[in-house]
């Protein structure tokens, strides 16, 4: 099992992952990441996260800020 830290507004990063790495059957990869801070401009993004993680069913969306400041918690 491979986790892989990710932010909310990396679609292309976790497609090419999933291409990279989706032909490996002994591999399974998951992506974590929270969600999005009150001023967080990645409040556009989070719907269509949720799609993305019910479609391909391989993401972790944690109960915490995804932001990279220190002291977000929810």
């Amino acid at each position: 099992m491979i986790l892989v830290k990710t932010a909310l507004s990396h679609f292309d990063r976790r497609a090419a992952i999933r291409r990279a790495w989706g032909n490996f059957s002994d591999v399974s990869v998951y992506f974590v990441t929270g969600i999005p801070a009150p001023s967080s401009e990645d409040k556009t993004y989070f719907n269509t996260v949720l799609e993305e993680s019910s479609e391909h069913g391989d993401m972790i969306i944690g109960n915490f800020y995804d932001t990279y400041r220190i002291g977000s918690p929810i």
